[in-house]
């Protein structure tokens, strides 16, 4: 199998990040795409690949992932989790009532109707806020793992999510500061994640289960690679996996949360009642803690033993559960975690036995009895564990995210998702019915099962303005399945004036065009609104149009079908006018309705909020972090003032009267820290340290220039001696040259002297340079020298690293960069006249005896 990363060749270092986030109701798991990061999972700051999706408040400090939920059995009224059940859904819903009837937390709901979290302290905030707080905190791992700020993120959502749901999911992620390019529904996710290492040349269909915490949910997909020729003739053919979604089922029974709820009760069964009456909060927090852990000791052993220390104060209860008794409690459940993958199938046209496979993820089929439900449903055969079950999703929303952005280049795959519920358009017609009342016209737009990511346009026969409703098929198995649920409500206005407009024009058949469009987020809207008609143009330049155009000539609404041997004999004929479609575009003003998403000024509130919770925190780690750097310095000090050995470096190199100053600090800043700057910031405890740390200093220094000058001290005679070299080399070579000049000069043609190899020429200024910094150097150190070893090691050196260093590297420096120059090749003097006049003489060719004599 091929390494994830050898799938992607990233572009210029300069992209920007993409952060991919499966946020389940358990854990989330995050992922970063990044040039130059390897494509995995983002650790948490315990090094954690999941990342529980809780957020918890010890007093004033907000606490993320584990270190959140090991808060609920300490303060359970301040521990949020498995918020993703209460996502977009109204406060006095079903689904609600399921989430607050095991809840250790006080609730309510906001002004829009929604679910809000509240703190024992009064604090109150929505659902919205509270995500947006987690995915804020997931956002800050990516960003200090990519070395930048992360903006733009991918965001898995069930494919059973409704518009309200996905909206919020939509402005959680505003408010945590993220762009959101897209949403991906879990199963599509997984599907990408399966296809990125494997090729199909054949069309498969294949089942992606996944069965978490949150819900169960089956979603059928065809795989299929083809060949695609290239678009020029210098290109090469690509191979493309188109990934098809044909259908989808889910339970939101059927889930690890259920099951972990079945075991609680379980347990509650078993204790006392004496102890029962005594059970608190926490009590129910530790339960649930207890049900968790024996669920997947469950999962292995055929019994498990069970117990909860300081239950109900200092009672302990310990118990034991089999695995045979917690089956038959789930009996009921079983149904629920097939019926998802008949559901899948339904209306596709796709049988169990045309399933390739069943790929499984989430971690409720690890459960024993649920890997058993499958297996009688699709047979052991076709059970697959080809995809990490925890991870998949993540990994192919991340690989997903990338393929959308122009920044990567990714193996080509091309996803076609389905639309989950039907979407309709319903408003009131102009005229009553034979019953004297106004009729409601429901039209189906967007059916199940159909492709997502297209837009649909419905033409309306309406003169006056008038109001339409964008909404879904209910299929919750929690509500009344068929029941429409109103989501949007536009206001079509400026459609008289429009009309009227046309219709003095000529257009006789003038209606309003409305464009709605499904998104690959799965979200529908309205996004065109005009009044067209087909308008004859009886201009003379629309005449001569119609005259000249020949055959080509086509009207709005009907292609023209004479023959073009027919229309040159009608060409004297007087010409028919030209109809040509107009538009006039109408306003379409949309209202929420049912459950409203935030505004914009909510949105604003929420983010203002969280931006400054955000400084709190950091004001306080950074208070914090002062306030621990300076009691460490304070409490280092007060060692090294008492340490009275012969041989304590900080006593040899201070003078008592240092030592005294110190100490004298030190104790006033101890007790400064135990009374006011208890509460000082992290200004002022820094500013102290700095006050204590400048007396400190001049010790430091003395220390450091022991441990480091006679190195540098070192380093700069063999500068010296280099240099000398240099100079010598050099002084000579100039000697070798006037020599050999004279020689030259004194010596007759026949007995010239042996030419000197190549030499760099310097010029007599740059040879001064170096001598002159030679000289400087000699100085320094014949002045500091002897004084530097006759001082004792409390006195501040004469000799200093950082100055010598300086002088060697700029000696060093000048010669490097003379030595580096590349020596001149004098041109070799032209031969004789009277050689060249001999050698123009010679005979050009061998006579022809000479040449056989030769070669015989």
């Amino acid at each position: 199998m091929l390494p994830l990363v050898a799938l992607l060749a990233l572009c210029s270092p300069a992209l920007a990040s993409i952060l991919a986030v499966d946020y389940g109701t358990d854990t989330m798991k995050v992922a970063l795409m990044k040039p130059g990061v390897p494509f995995d999972v983002v650790l948490d700051r315990d090094s954690k690949r999941k990342i529980a999706s809780v957020i918890g408040w010890k007093g004033e400090d907000r606490l993320f992932g584990q270190d959140g939920r090991n808060l609920a059995t300490r303060f359970p009224g301040d521990t949020f989790s498995g918020l993703k059940s209460v996502q977009g859904v109204l406060f006095d819903s079903g689904t609600t009532s399921y989430y607050t009837s095991a809840a250790q937390i006080a609730f309510g709901q906001t002004k829009r109707g929604t679910f809000a979290g509240k703190r024992p302290n009064g604090d109150e905030y929505s659902v919205e806020e509270l995500v947006a707080m987690q995915l804020d905190y997931v956002r800050d791992l990516a960003s200090s793992l990519a070395g930048e700020n992360v903006k733009d993120a991918v965001v898995t959502v069930p494919a059973y999510f409704n518009q309200f749901q996905r909206q919020a999911v939509i402005d959680a992620t505003e408010v945590a500061g993220l762009k959101l390019l897209t949403l991906v529904n879990d199963g599509t996710a997984i599907a990408v994640n399966y296809a990125m290492t494997r090729q199909f040349p054949t069309r498969e269909v294949h089942m992606i289960y996944d069965s978490g915490a949150g819900a169960t949910r089956a979603t059928l997909v065809a795989f299929h690679t083809t060949t695609l020729a290239p678009a020029k003739k210098s290109a090469k053919s690509e191979n493309v996996t188109q990934i098809t979604v044909l259908g989808s089922g889910f339970d939101t029974l059927a889930s690890g949360t259920e099951i972990t709820r079945r075991l609680q009760t379980m347990l509650e069964a078993k204790i006392p009642s004496q102890l029962k009456s005594e059970l608190i909060d926490r009590s129910y927090a530790k339960l649930v803690r207890e049900a968790e852990r024996i669920k997947a000791i469950l999962s292995v052993n055929a019994e498990v033993n069970a117990g909860v220390e300081g239950l109900a104060g200092d009672s302990d209860f310990k118990t034991k559960i089999e695995r045979k008794d917690f089956e038959k409690a789930c009996e009921d459940l079983f149904w629920r975690f097939q019926q998802p993958m008949l559901d899948a199938i339904d209306g596709t046209g796709v049988g169990l036995a045309d399933v390739e496979s069943v790929i499984m993820h989430g971690g409720t089929t690890r459960v024993p009895f649920v890997q058993t439900v499958l297996k009688s449903t699709v047979g052991s055969s076709k059970i697959a564990t080809n995809v990490n079950a925890d991870e998949a999703a993540v990994l192919g929303t991340a690989f997903y995210g990338a393929s959308l952005s122009r920044q990567f280049k990714t193996k080509p795959i091309k996803v076609q998702d389905a639309v989950v519920r039907d979407v309709y358009l319903s408003y009131t017609a102009e005229g009553k019915g034979k019953d004297g009342n106004l009729r409601t016209i429901n039209t189906l737009v967007f059916p199940t099962r159909s492709a997502t990511g297209l837009k649909k346009t419905l033409t309306l026969k309406r003169k006056q303005d008038f109001d339409v409703v964008v909404g879904f098929k209910d299929i919750e198995s929690a509500g009344s399945p068929g029941t429409n649920i109103p989501v949007l409500q536009y206001s079509i206005s400026g459609v008289e004036a429009a009309y009227t407009n046309l219709t003095e024009r000529g257009a006789s058949d003038a209606a309003v065009k409305l464009t709605l469009l499904y998104s690959e987020s799965g979200l529908a809207t309205i996004v065109e609104a005009a009044v067209v008609g087909t308008i004859k143009d009886d201009s003379l330049t629309g005449k001569l149009k119609n005259l000249f155009a020949g055959s080509s000539s086509t009207s709005a609404t009907e292609s023209s079908t004479a023959e073009s041997t027919e229309e040159t004999k009608e060409a004297a004929t007087p010409a028919e006018p030209v109809e040509k479609l107009e538009s006039i575009a109408v306003q379409a003003t949309v209202e929420p309705i049912t459950i409203k998403p935030m505004t914009l000024e909510e949105k604003k509130t929420a983010r203002t909020r969280l931006l400054a919770l955000n400084r709190a925190a950091t004001s306080k780690r950074e208070r914090e972090e002062a306030y621990n750097n300076l009691e460490g310095f304070l409490y280092r000090l007060r060692r090294l003032l008492a340490d009275d050995s012969d041989d304590s470096p900080f006593r040899d190199f201070s003078t008592p009267e240092e030592r005294s100053k110190i100490e004298e600090a030190v104790n006033a800043a101890m007790e400064w820290l135990d009374g006011a700057g208890s509460h000082a910031n992290a200004k002022e405890l820094w500013a102290k340290r700095d006050e204590i740390e400048a007396m400190e200093k001049p010790i430091q220094h003395r220390y450091k220039e022991a441990e480091t000058g006679p190195q540098a001290l070192k380093d700069l005679q063999q500068a010296m001696f280099a240099a000398k070299l240099f100079v010598s080399s050099v002084q000579e070579n100039r000697t070798k040259v006037e020599e050999f000049a004279k020689l030259e000069a004194e010596a007759s043609p026949d007995s010239a002297p042996e030419p000197l190899p190549p030499m760099a020429e310097y010029t007599d200024a740059e040879i001064k340079e170096v001598e002159s910094q030679m000289g400087e150097i000699e100085v320094y150190l014949n002045e500091r020298v002897d004084v530097q070893r006759s001082l004792p090691k409390h006195v501040d050196p004469v000799l200093v690293t950082s100055e010598m260093n300086s002088r060697g590297m700029k000696l060093q420096s000048t010669v490097q960069k003379l030595t580096r120059r590349k020596p001149k090749v004098k041109a070799k003097k032209p031969q004789s006249s009277t050689t060249s006049s001999s050698s123009t003489d010679a005979p050009t060719e061998t006579p022809k005896e000479e040449r056989v004599k030769d070669e015989l």
